[in-house]
């Protein structure tokens, strides 16, 4: 079980070289992309990559750090809304967020990111690339929604429903 919650934005808007704009809150306010594409940076280099013909409009996407409750998932990274959530893309995105490797050890090759509608659950594992060496995890997904990374630590029937597999980058 994870539970996470941290604040973002003026490290990302810093670091990023796209338009992202803070809230009064330190939460992101939106980086505007359209159907040329482009990326989203958030909190910890967690990243949204939007390809080129993906989208029929502009559209204000988000990374926001949430709290989550995953029973079953051991947590590697924190946990993030992508938004505007349920957004539908027309091609793959690319979801990436970094993990700790000091909690990944021993599971390299065990770690997925997972999906889910709600903070809370259910979570379904999403076909994984794990580069080791950038420390991050990265999946394509065709909607937005609530994201984490991590490995199963019980094999519960809502966790076991869905296992497509991952790829460990060498």
């Amino acid at each position: 079980k994870i539970m996470v919650a941290i604040g973002f934005c003026a490290a990302a808007a810093a670091a990023a070289a796209v338009a992202v704009s803070c809230g009064d809150d330190g939460g992101p306010v939106g980086t505007k992309i359209g159907a040329l594409g482009g990326t989203v940076v958030g909190p910890e280099g967690s990243t949204l990559q939007i390809p080129a013909g993906a989208l029929d409009e502009d559209v204000t996407f988000t990374i926001q750090e949430i709290d989550a409750t995953a029973e079953g998932i051991e947590g590697v990274s924190g946990a993030y809304e992508f938004g505007p959530e349920g957004t539908r893309f027309q091609q793959p995105a690319a979801i990436t967020v970094s993990y700790d490797s000091d909690l990944a050890v021993g599971h390299e090759e065990e770690m997925s990111l997972w999906s889910s509608d709600s903070p809370q659950g259910p979570w379904t594992e999403a076909e994984t690339s794990v580069d080791p060496d950038a420390e991050t995890l990265t999946a394509q997904t065709m909607h937005l929604s609530f994201w984490l990374g991590g490995y199963r630590t019980t094999c519960t029937q809502a966790l076991c429903r869905h296992n497509p597999g991952r790829a460990v980058m060498t």
